[in-house]
């Protein structure tokens, strides 16, 4: 159900009906708490509450609802800690996500052998992920970011052979990725980032040939980048991060991924001149090459084939020489190409660009004057140019025919 509902309370005459097996008051305001009533709707097989206003703690009488197959109570403000709910062992989908609930992550969820969706991201959950998730195996999704989880991946989640998504973005882990994960043939969807996670990215990332998106980005890693090309399913990859990698030059392995809609290689120092074949991508929605610091030369003019491109960001490199011709982007919304060295005049064309929100080229040695052309970008709104060496008078730059 959706609209303007107002619920109220759970209603307390769902106790009486005995023979329910599913129930669903999904996004209807209801407000209060979970009465430990539902406990007694012991032939109930789907429980959906999600999207409300509820409070207040999960009641341990849910433990009760044995031939429950689905749990959902997202989206609502409860709080607490998970309580027991071991006997829920028919249990296919338990979500929990976007809540305030903290406390441990219990160990006995690894005794719902038949959970094939676990989601319990965006809560306050805090400690080590349990070793006993890796006996879950008929898993599918397991989504526990957002949360403040410490301590290292558990080598036992490699166990979960019907894997297709791990997210444990935005905790506290730390540690090597260990191993075993190396096991996960299915994965197609493997997010890290946000985490305090060290060592090498290890080599063995590349032979998860199933996966469509990576995220590894601000951890700690160290060493180099290993070599990806065998992903050729990947549509995101995001390496980024805040550790000590030595990217060397970008790789060439990357014109093998031709369903790339978003790369990100910031901060990864990454060395030598942007490879013309980025501009097979043409897949490509965003390029974010920020942050490198030895990049060098010209920005290739082979990017003017990236005609999906929503955004390109180079800024922080040391590259050079005229901005090149880019007029085919016309779905561009951010242009970042400032801190580098690039020089010649601010070029006309990107008055073309009428998609463009945000245009940076500040802090480089571009010259002459501001074109009036500029003034055709309607949807701008943040324009940095500073630090350079313009000169004229500053143009009206209200919207051009």
């Amino acid at each position: 159900m959706g609209g303007a509902v107002s619920g109220g309370a759970v209603p307390t005459w769902l106790v009486a009906l005995n023979d329910l097996e599913h129930l669903t008051l999904y996004n209807v305001g209801l407000t209060g708490s979970i009465p430990a009533s539902l406990g007694g709707l012991t032939k109930l097989k789907t429980l959906y509450l999600g999207d409300n206003d509820l409070a207040g703690a999960i009641p341990a009488a849910l433990n009760a609802l044995t031939r429950l197959e689905a749990l959902d109570l997202h989206g609502n403000d409860l709080s607490g800690s998970i309580p027991t709910l071991s006997a829920l062992t028919e249990l296919k989908t338990l979500m929990l996500f976007d809540n305030q609930l903290s406390g441990p992550l219990p160990a006995w969820l690894g005794s719902l052998r038949n959970l094939e969706l676990l989601w319990l991201h965006d809560n306050a959950f805090t400690g080590a992920i349990p070793s006993q998730l890796g006996s879950l195996g008929e898993l599918k999704t397991l989504y526990l970011g957002g949360n403040a989880l410490t301590g290292a991946i558990p080598p036992a989640l490699g166990s979960l052979d019907n894997l297709e998504t791990l997210e444990l973005l935005d905790n506290q882990l730390t540690g090597t990725l260990p191993s075993q994960l190396a096991n996960l043939g299915k994965l197609k969807n493997l997010h890290l980032a946000g985490n305090r996670l060290s060592g090498t990215m290890p080599a063995w990332l590349g032979s998860l040939t199933e996966l469509w998106r990576l995220h590894l980005g601000g951890n700690d890693f160290t060493g180099t980048i290993p070599a990806l090309g065998r992903l050729t399913k990947l549509t995101v990859l995001q390496l980024g991060g805040r550790g000590a990698v030595s990217g060397g030059a970008v790789p060439t392995w990357l014109s093998d991924l031709k369903e790339l809609e978003h790369l990100s290689l910031h901060n990864v120092g990454l060395t030598g001149s942007i490879p013309t074949s980025l501009g097979g991508l043409t897949k490509l929605k965003t390029l974010h090459l920020r942050n490198n610091d030895a990049l060098t030369g010209a920005i290739p003019a082979a990017l003017n084939a990236l005609t999906r491109l929503e955004a390109l960001d180079l800024h922080g490199n040391d590259l050079s020489g005229s901005i090149q011709t880019l007029s085919a982007l016309t779905g561009l919304k951010a242009l970042n190409l400032s801190g580098n060295r690039l020089d010649g005049a601010i070029p006309s064309w990107l008055g073309s660009l009428r998609s463009l929100e945000l245009l940076w080229l500040h802090d480089n040695a571009l010259s002459g004057a501001i074109p009036t052309q500029l003034g055709s970008l309607g949807e701008l709104k943040s324009l940095s140019l500073g630090g350079n060496g313009l000169t004229g008078a500053i143009p009206s730059l209200g919207r051009q025919p």
